[in-house]
C-alpha cells in the first residue's frame, strides 16, 4: 500500500490538517498515513509514532531544550521512509523542525507538500531558498505571499483560503444576521470577556497568570463575565489556580457559540486571533516569552510589523498587541477605556472585521484536491 509521511506538531497544525484529511483521504484510499499528530489525527487512522504533546514548544529556549529529541525524531523519520518506501510528506507549518527535515527527506527521494507557508518575508528569509530547494509544493494561505515566494525561485505554490474558513464558514453562513445586528453593537457593561490564553501548557504559565492580575484590576471599574477557553489537549489541573476569577470554562467544541456572544477577547498571539477576527470579536493580542526570547526578538529580528495573524491577513492593525514589556493591565485599561468611552472606534473595528470576514472565501476542498492530484500521480508512476 502507498504511504504518506504527514507531521502536524502543534496543536494548530492539528486544526490546519481537520481542515482538508477527511477529503484526501476519499480522494487516496490507496494511501496510509502516518506521522506525528493529536488525538484527532489518530481517530482518523493516522498511525502516530509521536503525538504532537511531545513535540510542541514555544520560544527559542524551549526548541533549543528540545533540540536533542528533535534530532532523534529526525532520524526516525528517515529510517521509516526508507523502511516503509515512502513516497510523499505532508509537512504542516511546524517551521522549525519541518524545514530541516524537508532538506533530509529531499535527499532520500520524498517528495515534500509544505503546508502554510513561513513568514519569511518577516524575518529569516533565506527559509525561501530552503523551500525552492526542498519542497516539491509549497501551500500559502495569506494572498500575498505567492508572489514574495515565487520572486525567490520557489516554482509550485499553491495559493488556498485559510483553513479556518473551511471549519467554521457554514457556522458563519448560518448566523450571518447575528453579526449583522451584532456590528452595530458598541462595548457596553456587562462585558463579556472571553480568554483565549493558547494550547501549549508554556503559553498558559506565561499569559494566564497576567491575564488574572488584568481581571482583578479591571473588575474594580468594569462589570465583567469571564469565560476561559481550554484546549482539549490541555489537563483542566493546568488552570486550576486561576478557576476562582472565572465564571465558565469553554471547550474547545462550543467556542463558535461563545464566541458569538463574545463582546471581547484577551488572546495569546497565533491562529486563534484570526479566529476571533472572522468571528467580528474584538481582540487584544498579546505576546510574553522568556527573557531569553524576548533578547533573540530584539536584537535578531530585523521586523518591525504587527505580529497576529489577524492583523497580517488585514495588512494592517485592527487588533491592539501588546508584546513582552508592554503587556500590563495598565495598557489593557487604556485599550478597553478608549473602546468604552469612544464608540465610533470600537465600531470601527467591529466594520473592520466584517470587511475581513468577507474578504476570505471558503476552501471548498481545494487544498485536498491539489494535494491529492500529486499523491495519486506520483503513485501511478511508481
Amino acid at each position: 500500500m502507498n504511504n504518506c509521511l504527514i507531521i502536524a506538531g502543534e496543536k494548530s497544525g492539528e486544526e490546519h490538517v481537520q481542515s482538508f484529511f477527511g477529503d484526501l483521504k476519499k480522494l487516496c484510499p490507496d494511501f496510509s498515513f502516518w506521522g506525528v499528530g493529536g488525538d484527532w489525527m489518530r481517530s482518523q487512522g493516522v498511525e502516530l509514532l509521536f503525538h504532537l504533546n511531545d513535540f510542541s514548544s514555544m520560544g527559542f529556549s524551549e526548541v533549543v531544550g528540545k533540540i536533542p529529541f528533535y534530532i532523534k525524531a529526525n532520524k526516525l523519520f528517515l529510517s521509516e521512509c526508507r523502511k516503509r518506501k515512502t513516497s510523499f510528506a505532508i509537512l504542516v507549518d511546524f517551521q522549525d523542525f519541518n524545514l530541516r527535515l524537508a532538506k533530509a527527506l529531499k535527499r532520500i527521494g520524498v517528495q515534500v507538500l509544505y503546508f502554510v507557508a513561513p513568514q519569511a518575508w518577516a524575518w529569516r528569509a533565506n527559509r525561501a531558498q530552503i523551500i525552492a530547494e526542498s519542497v516539491h509544493t509549497l501551500f500559502s494561505i495569506l494572498p500575498f505571499e505567492e508572489g514574495w515566494f515565487q520572486q525567490r525561485g520557489v516554482k509550485n505554490i499553491v495559493g488556498v483560503p485559510h483553513p479556518l474558513m473551511r471549519r467554521h464558514g457554514a457556522f458563519l453562513r448560518q448566523h450571518k444576521e447575528q453579526f449583522e445586528q451584532r456590528r452595530k453593537k458598541d462595548l457596553r457593561e456587562p462585558i463579556n470577556l472571553l480568554i483565549l490564553p493558547g494550547s501549549r501548557a508554556s503559553e498558559i504559565r506565561y499569559h494566564l497568570p497576567f491575564y488574572v492580575e488584568c481581571i482583578k484590576n479591571l473588575r474594580r471599574d468594569y462589570q465583567l463575565r469571564i469565560s476561559l477557553s481550554r484546549s482539549q489537549n490541555l489537563s483542566l489541573e493546568l488552570f486550576q489556580p486561576y478557576l476562582s476569577q472565572i465564571d465558565s470554562v469553554i471547550e474547545e467544541a462550543d467556542l463558535p457559540r461563545a464566541l458569538l456572544d463574545t463582546d471581547l477577547a484577551f488572546a495569546t498571539s497565533g491562529t486563534v486571533t484570526l479566529l476571533t477576527a472572522i468571528f467580528e470579536t474584538p481582540t487584544i493580542i498579546f505576546y510574553r516569552g522568556s527573557l531569553f526570547n524576548q533578547f533573540i526578538f530584539e536584537n535578531f529580528i530585523q521586523y518591525s510589523g504587527p505580529i497576529g495573524l489577524a492583523n497580517l491577513v488585514a495588512r494592517e492593525q485592527i487588533f491592539p498587541e501588546l508584546v513582552q514589556d508592554q503587556v500590563h493591565s495598565f495598557n489593557v485599561r487604556k485599550i478597553i477605556q478608549n473602546w468604552s468611552e469612544n464608540s465610533a472606534a470600537f465600531l470601527q473595528v467591529r466594520e473592520k472585521l466584517g470587511e475581513l470576514g468577507r474578504g476570505m472565501p471558503d476552501d471548498e476542498g481545494l487544498t485536498a484536491v491539489s494535494m491529492a492530484q500529486i499523491l495519486n500521480e506520483g503513485k501511478s508512476s511508481q
